[in-house]
Formats: C-alpha cells, sequence, structure tokens
C-alpha cells in the first residue's frame, strides 16, 4: 500500500503512520485479506497461461497448508487466535473464496 500511503494516512486508520507501507509498487492489488489478493493474482496468471485453475490451491490443500501454519505456531493475523482462520476469517470464507476464483478462472 505504500503507492497510496499519503492517502492511508488521510484515511484516519488508527497509527497509520507507523503502521502504513512506505514502500510503493507498479501495481497495486487491494483486497480486504492478502491471500485473497494473492489468489486472485495467481487465478489471473492460470487464465493468461491458459492453465486456469491449476494455479489455485483445492480445497484440500488450502486446508492442509492451514493445517500446517496452525501446528507451527502461527496466529492469525487479525484475531491473534491459534486456528484455521486467514485475517479473521474461517476456514469456510477461505474456501468459499477460492471456490468461487477457481470458478471465475475456468
Amino acid at each position: 500500500m505504500g503507492k497510496v500511503r499519503n492517502k492511508v494516512i488521510a484515511s484516519g486508520v488508527p497509527n497509520a503512520e507507523v503502521i502504513a507501507c512506505t514502500v510503493a509498487t507498479d501495481h497495486l492489488i487491494t483486497c480486504s485479506v492478502s491471500n485473497w489478493g494473492g489468489y486472485a493474482l495467481a487465478g489471473a496468471l492460470g487464465v493468461t497461461l491458459r492453465s486456469k485453475a491449476a494455479s489455485l490451491p483445492s480445497d484440500r490443500e488450502e486446508t492442509e497448508l492451514l493445517e500446517r501454519i496452525r501446528q507451527a505456531g502461527a496466529r492469525d493475523g487479525v484475531s491473534g487466535k491459534l486456528g484455521l482462520s486467514v485475517d479473521g476469517m474461517p476456514l469456510s470464507v477461505q474456501l468459499s473464496v477460492l471456490r468461487d476464483l477457481r470458478e471465475i478462472a475456468e
């Protein structure tokens, strides 16, 4: 978000001057959950390369990945809890977004 740092600071987000990214980028992808932005980019790349949804994890792969991360002691970035969630969103929501992105990419 360094590309729009001044707007983030002016937005009134608490502690924005401290937490706003200072590194700009050529292309900014905004999303409410960073994983989703990454998956959307991967899906778009898959479509561009004509590999469709192969670039996106299956429900099983995503669940297993989150389980391994949890077992390693990682915590949800929003809730701070150990569990199968991403940025405060439960696994069911994460899987639903991935299903939607795979459907779009097909």
